[in-house]
Protein backbone atom coordinates (compact mmCIF):
# COMPACT_ATOMS: atom_id res chain seq x y z
CA UNK A 1 0.00 0.00 0.00
CA UNK A 2 2.65 2.49 1.05
CA UNK A 3 4.89 1.98 -1.98
CA UNK A 4 1.97 2.60 -4.34
CA UNK A 5 1.50 6.10 -2.84
CA UNK A 6 5.04 7.40 -3.42
CA UNK A 7 4.16 10.36 -5.69
CA UNK A 8 0.76 11.19 -4.23
CA UNK A 9 0.42 14.41 -2.24
CA UNK A 10 -0.86 13.58 1.24
CA UNK A 11 -1.45 17.13 2.46
CA UNK A 12 -0.16 20.66 1.93
CA UNK A 13 2.13 22.01 4.61
CA UNK A 14 2.50 25.65 5.59
CA UNK A 15 5.98 26.70 6.71
CA UNK A 16 5.78 28.90 9.81
CA UNK A 17 8.62 30.19 12.00
CA UNK A 18 8.67 29.81 15.75
CA UNK A 19 7.19 30.93 18.07
CA UNK A 20 4.26 31.40 15.71
CA UNK A 21 4.00 27.75 14.62
CA UNK A 22 3.51 26.59 18.21
CA UNK A 23 1.03 29.39 18.90
CA UNK A 24 -1.02 28.25 15.89
CA UNK A 25 -1.12 24.64 17.10
CA UNK A 26 -2.05 25.80 20.61
CA UNK A 27 -4.97 27.80 19.20
CA UNK A 28 -3.52 31.09 20.48
CA UNK A 29 -2.74 32.48 17.01
CA UNK A 30 -5.80 32.23 14.77
CA UNK A 31 -4.60 34.41 11.89
CA UNK A 32 -1.43 33.79 9.91
CA UNK A 33 -0.36 37.06 8.28
CA UNK A 34 0.98 36.87 4.73
CA UNK A 35 1.50 39.41 1.94
CA UNK A 36 -0.44 37.27 -0.56
CA UNK A 37 -3.81 35.57 -0.71
CA UNK A 38 -4.15 31.82 -1.10
CA UNK A 39 -6.85 29.71 -2.71
CA UNK A 40 -5.98 26.77 -0.44
CA UNK A 41 -8.68 25.77 2.03
CA UNK A 42 -9.13 22.81 4.35
CA UNK A 43 -6.77 20.82 6.53
CA UNK A 44 -3.09 21.77 6.27
CA UNK A 45 0.03 20.71 8.14
CA UNK A 46 2.02 23.26 10.13
CA UNK A 47 5.75 22.86 9.49
CA UNK A 48 8.58 24.41 11.45
CA UNK A 49 12.26 23.43 11.35
CA UNK A 50 11.45 20.68 8.81
CA UNK A 51 9.01 19.02 11.21
CA UNK A 52 5.24 18.68 11.06
CA UNK A 53 4.05 19.74 14.52
CA UNK A 54 0.31 19.62 13.89
CA UNK A 55 -2.62 20.49 11.67
CA UNK A 56 -5.18 23.25 11.29
CA UNK A 57 -7.98 24.09 8.92
CA UNK A 58 -7.42 27.07 6.68
CA UNK A 59 -10.99 28.38 6.59
CA UNK A 60 -10.74 31.76 4.87
CA UNK A 61 -8.89 34.97 4.09
CA UNK A 62 -9.49 38.44 5.51
CA UNK A 63 -8.09 41.64 4.10
CA UNK A 64 -6.27 43.32 2.61
CA UNK A 65 -5.06 45.24 5.66
CA UNK A 66 -2.46 47.91 6.26
CA UNK A 67 0.04 47.31 9.05
CA UNK A 68 -1.74 49.93 11.17
CA UNK A 69 -5.10 48.21 10.70
CA UNK A 70 -3.63 44.85 11.73
CA UNK A 71 -2.12 46.26 14.92
CA UNK A 72 -5.70 46.52 16.25
CA UNK A 73 -6.15 42.73 15.79
CA UNK A 74 -3.09 41.62 17.75
CA UNK A 75 -5.09 39.04 19.75
CA UNK A 76 -5.73 37.11 16.50
CA UNK A 77 -2.27 37.20 14.87
CA UNK A 78 0.16 37.81 17.81
CA UNK A 79 2.71 39.60 15.61
CA UNK A 80 4.30 42.81 16.83
CA UNK A 81 4.29 45.92 14.59
CA UNK A 82 7.96 45.42 13.62
CA UNK A 83 7.20 41.88 12.41
CA UNK A 84 4.15 43.08 10.47
CA UNK A 85 6.21 45.77 8.72
CA UNK A 86 8.88 43.19 7.85
CA UNK A 87 6.28 40.84 6.31
CA UNK A 88 4.49 43.60 4.42
CA UNK A 89 7.53 45.03 2.61
CA UNK A 90 5.31 48.04 1.93
CA UNK A 91 2.42 45.94 0.57
CA UNK A 92 -1.02 45.24 1.97
CA UNK A 93 -1.37 42.14 4.15
CA UNK A 94 -3.85 39.29 4.39
CA UNK A 95 -4.99 37.31 7.41
CA UNK A 96 -5.25 33.59 6.70
CA UNK A 97 -7.95 32.37 9.11
CA UNK A 98 -7.06 29.16 10.95
CA UNK A 99 -9.31 26.91 13.02
CA UNK A 100 -9.45 23.48 14.70
CA UNK A 101 -5.76 23.01 15.63
CA UNK A 102 -4.48 19.49 16.25
CA UNK A 103 -1.12 19.09 17.99
CA UNK A 104 0.94 15.99 17.27
CA UNK A 105 2.30 14.20 20.36
CA UNK A 106 5.59 13.78 18.52
CA UNK A 107 6.60 15.95 15.55
CA UNK A 108 7.12 14.16 12.25
CA UNK A 109 10.42 14.90 10.51
CA UNK A 110 10.11 15.59 6.79
CA UNK A 111 12.70 16.07 4.05
CA UNK A 112 12.21 18.69 1.40
CA UNK A 113 14.61 20.63 -0.79
CA UNK A 114 15.71 24.12 0.11
CA UNK A 115 13.66 26.82 -1.45
CA UNK A 116 10.03 26.61 -0.39
CA UNK A 117 9.11 29.55 1.81
CA UNK A 118 5.34 29.18 2.09
CA UNK A 119 3.97 25.79 0.99
CA UNK A 120 5.29 22.25 0.84
CA UNK A 121 3.33 19.52 -0.94
CA UNK A 122 3.93 16.65 1.48
CA UNK A 123 4.48 13.33 -0.28
CA UNK A 124 5.19 9.92 1.26
CA UNK A 125 8.84 9.90 0.18
CA UNK A 126 9.46 13.03 2.28
CA UNK A 127 8.80 11.10 5.51
CA UNK A 128 11.50 9.12 7.30
CA UNK A 129 9.61 5.82 7.45
CA UNK A 130 6.36 4.01 6.75
CA UNK A 131 5.33 4.28 10.41
CA UNK A 132 5.28 8.10 10.16
CA UNK A 133 3.38 7.88 6.87
CA UNK A 134 0.70 5.61 8.34
CA UNK A 135 0.46 7.83 11.43
CA UNK A 136 0.00 10.90 9.25
CA UNK A 137 -2.67 9.22 7.12
CA UNK A 138 -4.57 8.04 10.21
CA UNK A 139 -4.61 11.58 11.64
CA UNK A 140 -5.91 13.01 8.39
CA UNK A 141 -8.66 10.39 8.12
CA UNK A 142 -9.90 10.63 11.71
CA UNK A 143 -9.90 14.38 12.17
Amino acid sequence: MVSSMKREIIVKGLIVREPYATMIIQGIKRWEIRNKRTKTRGKIAIITKKRIIGFVELVGIKGPFTVNELIEFYEYHRADPFELKKVSRGKLLYAWELDNPIKLREPIQIKFPRGPVTWVNIRPEMLSNDKDLLHLISILKTS
